[in-house]
């Protein structure tokens, strides 16, 4: 799993010109917009939002489909980032402020829609609006927090449970308690992993100890 995180600075920049392939200098004529992380970034966001589109009209199987795929693309996106050497600060902010946007409003969708239990939309958004406060007072003290793998990994559970929801609608077997209850769990342990990544970014923020 690559992660969209940078050591402060653009790839492309500790390599020389000359020797930069075209999606580099694509990034640096855009000033790290145009790469291929964030392009698949974004379609990942819009993805997630036709999937939810497709699930309010009750196509659930077409919407988990487009849903599964829009999320899937934030695997992709580190990988296409380093594979073609132009990971960014830019881009590393695209993933993490996407990645909020598209998990905050399929939980508002999913509630609205009576397709995801209140309780669930609860615990993940006070998890989520717990990273988005250390965000903000990184940003304030103009410290970096950059994804962890345990984040990346838990979050990816996040949403495979999240899918299997939608998947438990769509297959119509909701009433079966040993599968629903199953699938409640795998959430929760993924709710656990996530949360974890979220108390390491509160251990980064806090002031370093002195030693004598």
């Amino acid at each position: 799993m690559q992660l969209h995180r940078t050591a402060g600075k653009p790839d492309w920049e500790a390599i020389d010109v000359a020797e930069r392939n075209g999606w580099q200098h694509w990034a640096m004529r855009s000033h790290g917009i145009l790469t291929p992380g964030n392009v698949i970034t974004v379609t990942g966001f819009i993805g997630v939002v036709y999937g939810l589109v497709l699930l309010a009209d009750k196509s659930y199987g077409a919407g988990l489909l487009v849903l599964a795929a829009g999320r899937a693309c934030d695997l992709l996106d580190g990988l296409a980032a380093d594979y073609t050497g132009t990971k960014s600060p830019l881009g590393e902010k695209m993933d993490a402020t996407f990645d909020k946007l598209s998990t905050g409003l399929s939980l508002i969708v999913l509630v609205v829609i009576g397709i995801v239990p209140l309780w669930i939309a609860l615990l993940l958004a006070v998890q989520q609006a717990a990273a988005i406060v250390f965000a903000l007072v990184a940003l304030k003290r103009g410290t970096a927090l950059h994804p962890s793998r345990t984040g990346k990994l838990g979050m990816a559970g996040i949403w495979l449970g999240l899918l299997l929801i939608v998947s438990l609608q769509a297959l119509h077997i909701r009433h079966l308690h040993v599968v629903v209850w199953a699938v409640y769990a795998f959430f929760l342990a993924s709710l656990l992993l996530s949360t974890a990544a979220v108390i390491s970014y509160r251990d980064q923020l806090a002031p370093q100890r002195r030693t004598r």
